[in-house]
């Protein structure tokens, strides 16, 4: 009877002490899962951006140099744009600590873009041929554009340059010269509150986004699409082409 007991209390000893190791490595697996998991969701809150500071140095420094009323539907504060240009000054990298907010899609010699929540602001440098820029930023959200002019010379912002100065009349520069029929005139004063968009690149688009121009527009319209080519010695936008896109 002793020799069973002893049998038993064996056999039992090294059971418990495989259940032991058992939940030993599972507890390791759970700790590993679990590091695993904080440091993916560490890596996608924490990103590191690479960005040259020599190659992109203009426009950085431009960046400084917008007024905070630049960021019409969000907030980029002169501080915080300073601590993102130093810390690319020094590592030619910075860390985007929250990308759901601030997610730089672009960033070129001459233009950069970054979606911010639901919306896309973009900046996009002309040089003119005094060595000056003319800077245009474009803050689309929703349906909307809000487009701002500079002019940037010796590291110094000259002059806010309105719309209205860069695009003289440019909904008049729609409508035909020929004689339409009788919708006409109710579609030129639809056009008094139109939509446009605004692509910028190497030329500036404007897009007439309403529907019922685009559908009723043909006959007294030259086109819905205005592209404008960067004149470097006057400086000015110039139009170029009246199209339907």
């Amino acid at each position: 009877m002793k020799v069973l007991q002893l049998i038993f209390i064996l056999i039992l000893g090294v059971s418990c002490r495989e259940n032991l190791r058992d939940n030993l490595n599972v507890k390791k697996e759970s700790n590993d899962t679990i590091s695993l998991v904080k440091k993916k969701s560490e890596d996608s809150i924490n990103q590191k951006i690479a960005l040259d500071f020599n190659k992109h140095k203009d426009l950085l420094d431009i960046i400084l140099l917008l007024p905070d009323s630049s960021f019409s539907s969000w907030e980029w504060k002169l501080e915080d744009r300073k601590k993102w240009y130093n810390e690319i000054k020094s590592n030619n990298f910075y860390i985007d600590n929250d990308p759901l907010y601030f997610n730089q899609k672009f960033f070129e010699s001459t233009k950069a873009g970054f979606s911010i929540v639901d919306g896309f602001w973009t900046i996009t440098l002309f040089k003119a041929d005094d060595d000056s820029y003319v800077v245009v930023l474009n803050d689309k959200v929703g349906d909307g554009n809000n487009v701002t002019f500079y002019e940037v010379k010796n590291n110094a912002i000259e002059e806010s340059i309105s719309n209205k100065a860069i695009f003289t009349n440019f909904t008049d520069a729609f409508k035909s010269t020929k004689k339409g029929n009788g919708n006409c005139i109710d579609l030129f004063e639809e056009m008094n509150y139109p939509v446009y968009d605004f692509t910028i690149g190497e030329t500036i688009q404007i897009i007439i986004l309403d529907s019922f121009i685009e559908e009723y527009g043909k006959d007294c319209l030259l086109g819905n699409t205005q592209i404008y080519y960067f004149n470097s010695s006057t400086k000015q936008f110039e139009l170029q082409k009246i199209d339907w896109n």
